[in-house]
């Protein structure tokens, strides 16, 4: 089978949170569903996976504190992001993960 190549961020995180949640606790599903569809979707959802970039990153992580989310859980997005973009450059659908040339929040 072919492997899509357009993806988005969202479209990978979904896919991924969904394929992963029954590994996961109940508390844990319920933190991840919070930080992918209230934040990750709605601020960078909408980029190629292809085209994220360690500044596109780094500014929506600029845009989350301005909205007045609190440094822990700007740190909480950014483990998540990491984590699931990891993912997606092991499963070859990016060439590296972006968000590991962030600093951390």
């Amino acid at each position: 089978m072919q492997k899509e190549t357009n993806l988005t961020v969202g479209q990978w995180c979904d896919r991924w949170f969904c394929e992963n949640r029954s590994r996961w606790s109940g508390s844990t599903v319920g933190g991840y569903r919070n930080l992918i569809y209230r934040h990750i979707l709605p601020g960078i959802g909408d980029i190629p996976l292809a085209e994220l970039t360690g500044d596109t990153v780094t500014s929506f992580y600029d845009s989350l504190r301005s909205q007045g989310l609190s440094a822990r859980s700007v740190w909480c997005v950014h483990l998540l992001l990491r984590r699931c973009m990891d993912e997606a450059a092991r499963d070859q659908r990016i060439p590296y993960n972006p968000v590991r040339l962030c600093r951390e929040p």
